[in-house]
């Protein structure tokens, strides 16, 4: 098992460090802090749950509180639950030799935040609008 493990966190390295150094760009550098900052994009995700809500059918805003309450529960799961209980620190906290662009968040990185409400905001899209399922796959 620690045989396993060892491969694991070697292979997860690895792959940190071929996104962080070997594939860094400029272009990436400049879009992605922008991009996954929540700042520039909750007015647009706001007034998009309230048109879902307001100007929806009935099982519309049923989805609309759905997305909502999954975003929640994602979020509280692996923040407030698996986070703790994983104890894994974030690579800049434990790590030399990547490129942080932005700031070290909490202690805790894993899981992902980001990727639980990503997943979970993109589940409840794909299932209420199935003709764009594929789009809401790449959240």
């Amino acid at each position: 098992m620690n045989l396993l493990l060892a491969l694991l966190l070697r292979l997860d390295r690895a792959g940190f460090f071929l996104v962080n150094v070997s594939l860094a760009n400029p272009v990436f550098d400049v879009l992605m802090p922008w991009i996954t900052n929540l700042n520039h994009w909750w007015f647009v995700l706001v007034a998009g749950w309230c048109y879902l809500f307001w100007r929806g059918d009935r099982q519309t805003r049923f989805f609309a509180l759905t997305l909502l309450l999954s975003i929640g529960l994602a979020n509280l799961l692996s923040s407030e639950v698996l986070k703790p209980l994983v104890h894994r620190f974030r690579p800049c906290k434990t790590l030399d030799g990547f490129r942080l662009l932005g700031h070290c968040g909490g202690r805790w990185g894993f899981p992902s935040s980001h990727a639980a409400n990503a997943a979970a905001a993109g589940t409840v899209l794909a299932r209420m609008f199935p003709r764009w399922r594929w789009a809401f796959a790449l959240l």
